[in-house]
């Protein structure tokens, strides 16, 4: 397959499986198309990509340095190689680099997808992205299992989530979707804490604990959400939401433990300064 640049200034490049598409004459400037339909040529253009200079890609990156996680779930993500360029681009270079990170296509056409960065390895990846039927798969995104291996010589799977929003569609249809990814992300919990003690569910789950939609997840489970804890609830910072002023209509995120992993836990925070 071919790969031509149109021009060294264009914002493309031109990718030819079969034929040529065009061709500039000597001693012309202006390209003169010579392809005569699919039988000619096949192919395809493709927009090139550049790091994106924001304040905000900065200040995504300024979190990250101050939570210094070892593991961190990511959601609306474009793929695998945008995770890698923001790892190398921004992360590294702050002395936060994660040497893996993991992310497969979902189900929203737009490319926003969830994902993982891990310094230990990811042992494996299991995605949920068939469950439902061909014409309305159950996850938006998915349920991405991935399993993390610790220093300690156990594994931790960690259930990566982005549930339907409540931006687009009726509330009635936006609530029936969501209720049916909690079902689906419990029996997939359910699943394989039965086989692996330590489990996180982790994510965007677009709606209040209290909900409807997601009481098969949050409330019929044994699954506990970590800024219940203790040691959440003693601190300084004591608000159930997580982004905005932190009021309880603002809680929409969730670290959700099994009961082993809740065990283990020793600090809960939220990093609110890139709000």
């Amino acid at each position: 397959m071919a790969d031509r640049r149109i021009g060294a200034d264009d914002p493309f490049q031109l990718n030819e499986v079969r034929g040529k598409l065009f061709k500039v004459p000597k001693g012309k400037t202006k390209a003169e198309i010579i392809a005569d339909g699919r039988g000619d040529w096949d192919g395809w253009l493709e927009l090139r990509r550049h790091n994106v200079n924001h304040v905000a890609i900065e200040n995504t990156a300024r979190v990250v340095e101050a939570l210094r996680a070892d593991v961190l779930a990511v959601v609306e993500a474009e793929d695998r190689i945008a995770l890698q360029r923001f790892n190398d681009t921004y992360l590294v270079p702050r002395g936060v680099g994660f040497m893996y990170n993991m992310l497969i296509d979902g189900n929203d056409e737009r490319g926003i997808d969830v994902g993982l960065y891990s310094k230990p390895p990811i042992r494996a990846i299991h995605s949920n992205i068939g469950l439902g039927l061909p014409a309305e798969r159950t996850f938006s995104r998915d349920c991405a299992e991935l399993e993390i291996e610790t220093p300690a010589g156990d594994t931790i799977w960690v259930l990566v989530n982005h549930f339907k929003s409540k931006g687009y569609g009726s509330a009635s249809s936006s609530n029936a979707r969501r209720e049916k990814q909690a079902e689906a992300v419990a029996e997939i919990y359910r699943n394989r804490v039965a086989h692996h003690p330590k489990v996180a569910v982790v994510g965007d789950l677009n709606d209040t604990p209290d909900s409807t939609p997601l009481a098969p997840l949050v409330q019929q489970t044994d699954l506990e959400d970590v800024m219940s804890h203790p040691l959440y609830l003693s601190g300084n910072d004591r608000r159930p939401g997580t982004y905005g002023s932190g009021a309880k209509s603002n809680k929409i995120d969730y670290l959700l433990l099994s009961p082993a992993l809740w065990a283990t836990v020793s600090a809960v925070g939220v990093e609110r300064r890139g709000v």
